[in-house]
């Protein structure tokens, strides 16, 4: 989770930093024109309340006319559904952590499960190749899948 929100973090950074270099860019052009800002500084002081007068000042909800109106519908909302458990199928030790649970069935986390020893992990029977391989296979496969995702996203950001 803290790479995806890495690689999340990274994208975002990279978008910002190229973004930035157009603001540098627009503003340097706009003085070399001598365009004014002004435009931009009224329009932040009519958001603030009360600034320029004869403002328009917002409609105000009114209470007892939209509850008595006959075309208005109210909306119940429902109660929230009882969702059952998940049929949950066979455990696969080769990506799976495997251990055994109190409650006689098996972790079906990955295989870098942390709620479990790799001691435990390791002496789960069943496995094709021992933990270590299996975990360093994992580790590889998920390394390519995030350096294709890190690629794509700076793919894009640089065509915008």
């Amino acid at each position: 989770m803290a790479s995806l929100a890495s690689f999340f973090f990274l994208c975002l950074s990279a978008f910002l930093f190229k973004q930035s270099r157009i603001w540098v860019a627009e503003a340097a052009r706009r003085k070399e024109k001598g365009e004014d800002d002004g435009d931009d500084i009224r329009a932040r002081k009519s958001a603030i309340k009360g600034l320029e007068p004869g403002a328009k000042k917002g409609k105000k909800r009114k209470i007892d006319g939209d509850a008595e109106k006959p075309g208005a519908k109210k909306k119940k909302k429902d109660e929230p559904k009882v969702k059952g458990a998940k049929p949950k199928g066979p455990v696969d030790v080769e990506r799976q952590c495997g251990v055994p649970l109190p409650n006689g069935g098996f972790c079906a986390r990955s295989l870098t499960c942390k709620s479990h020893s790799m001691g435990l992990k390791r002496a789960v029977p069943g496995r094709s190749l021992p933990y270590d391989m299996l975990l360093a296979q994992y580790q590889k496969k998920n390394q390519a899948k995030q350096q294709r995702k890190l690629s794509f996203c700076s793919s894009k950001i640089l065509q915008t």
